[in-house]
């Protein structure tokens, strides 16, 4: 009997995708703990949390938020863990479109910069430089409007536009 009970703990341990997070409503929390599934090899999470929070900036008409929802889906999509570049570029398109309905020009250079990427995935050379571009001319008019204004990026680089100007001479010089 206690071997029948085991099994069973253990199984429906399993059947939850998300195990060892705990439950939130908060739509930006389950965006980080999109990342967080990510980080951890765990792809069917990671799209369930980006995907709820999503879902949940649509009803509170949050366009911000409905873009990092949709930049981590394009991320996912984009990585090893997934490989679906065609499904990476929609959703960093979708995310350009809404931080450019709200002139969020950090965003935009951080998500065309990925966009950029997803490019390079499906061989487009000349879009994936040309977005390389746009990313530097969204970040220089962010720097210009909000000095201020940061975001992470990959910490090998000093700044973020040396970042992409080192992938434009790696992929399009």
């Amino acid at each position: 009997m206690h071997k029948i009970a085991l099994f069973l703990f253990i199984t429906s341990l399993v059947g939850c995708s998300a195990a060892g997070v705990i439950y939130t409503s908060d739509p930006y929390q389950k965006v980080s703990n999109s990342y967080a599934m990510m980080s951890q090899g765990r792809p069917i999470p990671a799209e369930k949390f980006a995907k709820e929070a999503l879902e949940q900036f649509k009803e509170i008409n949050d366009v911000f938020g409905q873009g990092e929802s949709l930049v981590a889906l394009g991320l996912l999509y984009k990585s090893n863990l997934m490989q679906n570049d065609q499904e990476a570029v929609e959703k960093f398109q979708q995310a350009v479109t809404l931080f450019q309905s709200i002139n969020d020009y950090s965003s935009l250079a951080k998500t065309k910069f990925a966009l950029a990427n997803a490019y390079a995935g499906l061989n487009l050379k000349d879009k994936q430089c040309a977005t390389y571009s746009e990313s530097l001319e969204n970040y220089a008019k962010s720097k210009e409007l909000t000095p201020q204004a940061t975001f992470r990026f990959n910490s090998a680089y000093s700044s973020f536009d040396a970042m992409v100007k080192d992938f434009q001479k790696g992929y399009c010089e």
